[in-house]
């Protein structure tokens, strides 16, 4: 099989510590090297596969003509982060100066970590070193095998989530789709409490629909040139533009752009925004900045920054990456939960597993997906178990005719056009499902400022109308949650004690594995491009346990040269791979040096069908012959 150069720097997706679980090398003897990483299950038999998600941003609705076109590129085969930044949590004990006097051996160099800054989360800092992306993953490695170290986990890269979007009149069908003219006859968030929500994206812009909404505000981008205002972090939260399609003013919009005769409106009329500025020019953002922009939001302490005046009730991220929810963003968000704090997140934009992807798999936040013009998920739309509830996110390659005229059904909010001027723009995604609910929520608030995370989380569940089968689409039972909430029903809940809690979600879907035999394998190249056939005397192959979607695999006293990977899981027990059986294989070819370590290998499974692609016809063979040399058979 000719599987053509690559560049194959390994990224890691997740289980960056959890990687020496999941099966032991059956041979002793070999190398020096290791190789760990993640099996990955669709959820089910049948489950569909990851979309590429090519984000096109908005055009000016007001004139109908284009504004820009810009594609926003997100990885489907792991995370992004920074090269040489990892975040660190050390165990107890450890004092300042053994933070500053970090080191470790890479390729036989002794290198200095450099400690950035502290994350605000107990023992969590952030240190940086001059590595490239291997050398980083092995620093990772390195670092978490210290006695001294709890975690230590990549400085990840978010982008926004939104997908493509055309020209259209100005149309917010979106809120009548969620009964919200009826919720505004009970309260339009003008009256009773102020509240307060923080919008953690892009920033802020001049915008007569949200000079009266926003807030204070505050920078966190730290690298320059990300931020493209010629500076670090400071207390100017201004939206600079560029791929950024001011996402962030968007999102703002849908959650309380004013009902003032100008332009639209927004869910809560009368709610506080403060725009905290995290991802910059390109759309994207860093974990340690996020990490940061959040803790500002509700009120905590950050080095370096003010402390904010207008500390946030709830928050909206509409963004994330692919990648399972990592330690330090769970850490900081069981730690508002306990605050009061109320977090909203998006489900992502690539029609798969919303556990894949976070922020919108960790636990003690609100995770939205989107519905389409008619009520169905959305075809971008993540579903799964962490999906909480359903909003509003649109679908521009659906339309609505109003008064003789065709548009497409995009989600309507504030922008800003090719010249700065303020205009409209039709954007879809689960960035704009998001901030429907976070209007809702304020609202909520409005009524009654002691409501808890958990109260409004059941009333938002207690307020959805549920998507049938043909509505949702989703390969996994329950993927779109309680459905796509009434927001006249959540906000009445809020007289006297509410509806009872429904009953807890469903555990999230395990594959149909039970005890059955599951194995990956390191097919050793006999030439640099091609696996086929595969050395069997130096390929190895690991038995892992699959009780779960991801599934850590190591294999140790690996010997230097070219492999490629596979797993599969043989359902029947027979020792071929059989027609249905969940099988893959990483798209490229690993090089692993001697004495190298590698970590976040990652292996989507699909079913196999005998139709698979000529290039792993042969594959499929060499599994059972490399189980019996390996020793591993029932």
């Amino acid at each position: 099989m000719n599987l053509g150069q690559r560049s194959i720097a390994l990224l890691t997706i997740a289980l960056l510590t959890a990687c020496g679980g999941g099966g032991t090398d059956p041979v002793p003897g070999g190398g020096s090297s290791s190789i760990s990483g993640t099996l990955i299950f669709p959820g089910q038999v049948g489950g569909q596969s990851t979309a590429l998600d090519q984000r096109l941003l908005s055009q000016n609705l007001l004139s109908q003509n284009l504004l820009t076109q810009r594609q926003f590129n997100q990885s489907t085969a792991a995370a992004e982060f920074v090269l040489g930044e990892v975040i660190v949590k050390f165990r107890s004990g450890m004092t300042l100066q053994n933070l500053q006097t970090l080191s470790v051996r890479i390729a036989a160099q002794t290198v200095p970590l450099e400690r950035v800054r502290s994350l605000g989360l107990e023992r969590t800092d952030l240190f940086k070193a001059s590595l490239d992306a291997t050398a980083t993953l092995e620093l990772i490695a390195q670092l978490s095998a210290r006695r001294d170290v709890e975690y230590a986990e990549p400085n990840y890269i978010s982008r926004i989530f939104k997908t493509s979007s055309d020209p259209i009149y100005p149309l917010q069908w979106h809120y009548a789709a969620m009964n919200l003219p009826n919720a505004w006859d009970i309260t339009d968030g003008t009256t009773g409490s102020a509240v307060t929500v923080a919008v953690v994206d892009t920033g802020s812009i001049s915008h007569p629909d949200l000079t009266q909404a926003f807030v204070g505000g505050y920078d966190f981008i730290s690298d320059a040139t990300r931020a493209g205002d010629g500076n670090g972090r400071d207390a100017d939260s201004k939206d600079e533009g560029g791929d950024s399609g001011y996402h962030g003013s968007h999102v703002a919009g849908t959650i309380a752009a004013r009902n003032n005769g100008v332009g639209g409106v927004g869910v809560s009329w009368g709610a506080k925004v403060v725009p905290v500025r995290v991802l910059g020019v390109d759309g994207s953002g860093t974990s340690s900045d996020i990490l940061d922009g959040v803790r500002w939001a509700a009120g905590l302490s950050v080095a370096g920054a003010p402390t904010n005046p207008n500390p946030a009730k709830v928050i909206n991220l509409s963004l994330g990456g692919q990648r399972a929810c990592s330690q330090s963003e769970q850490s900081l968000f069981t730690q508002l939960k306990a605050q009061g704090v109320i977090v909203v997140v998006a489900a992502g934009n690539s029609n798969d597993n919303a556990a894949l992807y976070s922020p919108a798999s960790c636990n003690d936040v609100i995770t939205v997906g989107a519905t389409g013009p008619t009520g169905e998920r959305a075809p971008y739309s993540n579903y799964g178990a962490p999906v909480d509830v359903m909003a509003p996110g649109g679908d521009t390659k659906k339309t609505l005719t109003i008064g003789g005229q065709t548009f497409p059904a995009g989600v309507i909010s504030t922008v800003l056009d090719r010249d700065g001027k303020p205009t409209f723009a039709a954007y879809n995604g689960t960035s704009m499902a998001a901030p429907h609910i976070v209007g809702v929520i304020a609202l909520m608030l409005s009524r009654d400022a002691n409501l808890s995370f958990d109260t409004v989380l059941a009333r938002l569940r207690s307020a959805g109308v549920a998507l049938s089968s043909a509505q949702c689409k989703s390969p996994i039972a329950n993927g779109c949650g309680a459905g796509l909430v009434d927001a006249a029903k959540a906000v009445s809940a809020t007289d006297g004690g509410g509806p009872p809690p429904p009953p807890a979600p469903p555990p999230p879907p395990t594959p149909p594995t039970g005890n059955l035999s599951t194995y990956v394998a390191a097919f050793y190249c006999t030439k640099a491009t091609d696996c086929l056939p595969a050395d069997l005397d130096k390929s190895k192959i690991v038995e892992v346990k699959a009780d779960t979607l991801n599934v850590a695999f190591k294999f140790s006293q690996m010997l230097p040269g070219n492999y490629l990977f596979a797993g599969w899981q043989d359902v029947n027990g027979n020792e071929v791979v059989d027609t249905g059986e969940p099988f893959g294989v990483y798209d490229g070819i690993v090089k692993i040096a001697d004495k190298q370590n590698l970590i976040g290998l990652p292996i989507r499974l699909r079913p196999y069908t005998d139709s698979s692609a000529a290039a792993t016809a042969t594959l499929e063979g060499q599994f059972g012959r490399v189980l019996r040399a390996n020793g591993v058979t029932r």
